[in-house]
């Protein structure tokens, strides 16, 4: 866990460089081992999961269901993994 937590910090310094040197939006979902899910995201991860799902550029929109889009990326996730595990 120590050399996740490590590796993890790195990864979101080189996100956060690429995004301003780049001036991109940048989001990024990583499980630890133990499967629990950490987010990074510039300028937050649910503006550009957001982005990425619905093609919506309104930031910190929530859908209708009142899941942030963050949480339905790990659903959609977990659901892949169940479906990979069940065939």
């Amino acid at each position: 866990m120590v050399m996740f937590s490590k590796r993890r910090n790195g990864i979101y310094n080189k996100l956060s460089e690429l995004s301003i040197l780049c001036g991109a939006d940048v989001g990024c979902l990583i499980y630890s081992g133990s499967g629990k899910p950490f987010t990074f995201g510039s300028p937050s991860f649910d503006v550009v999961a957001q982005r990425f799902l619905h093609g919506n550029h309104h930031a910190g929109v929530i859908n209708g269901e009142g899941y942030s889009s963050s949480s339905m990326i790990v659903d959609a996730h977990k659901k892949v993994k169940v479906d990979k595990f069940c065939q």
